[in-house]
């Protein structure tokens, strides 16, 4: 389940992938035991009117420094808010490349996850690796 409780309506998820173009760019700041989400369209251009206006419903899967289990929230919204039950030192976004959707950390995740992959490269995939790889070369 992507909430406790909570019965997805598929048509509406897929709706927001179907009817629109593009993909989304999803923000992640940690800030505690917060992770702050934001969402945005990814489009290489300056032109801040061609990305305005887009919204998916996007599931994202995570894993922390605390717990290798993937855990599941739907993003619903522009912006979020999602509750760890403790402080964690990294949070990886998009496990194994399975969304469709870029990642972007703020503040020190991108350096908590090099920090991370010096000290123990094995600690995330082969995937998670390529994933960051990707987005960091698709970010700059």
């Amino acid at each position: 389940k992507w909430y406790k409780d909570d019965v997805l309506d598929v048509r509406a998820i897929m709706d927001t992938w179907t009817l629109q173009e593009g993909f989304p760019l999803v923000t992640v700041e940690v800030k505690g035991r917060e992770v702050r989400l934001s969402q945005e369209r990814y489009l290489k251009t300056d032109n801040a009117s061609l990305t305005e206006g887009f919204l998916w419903q996007i599931p994202l899967t995570y894993k922390t420094s605390h717990s290798n289990t993937i855990q599941r929230f739907l993003l619903k919204t522009k912006t979020d808010v999602l509750y760890l039950e403790e402080e964690v030192a990294w949070v990886k976004f998009n496990v194994d490349m399975s969304g469709y959707y870029m990642v972007h950390y703020q503040q020190r995740g991108w350096g908590a996850l090099v920090d991370l992959l010096q000290s123990n490269h094995t600690a995330l995939s082969s995937s998670d690796r390529a994933n960051l790889v990707n987005n960091v070369f698709q970010l700059v």
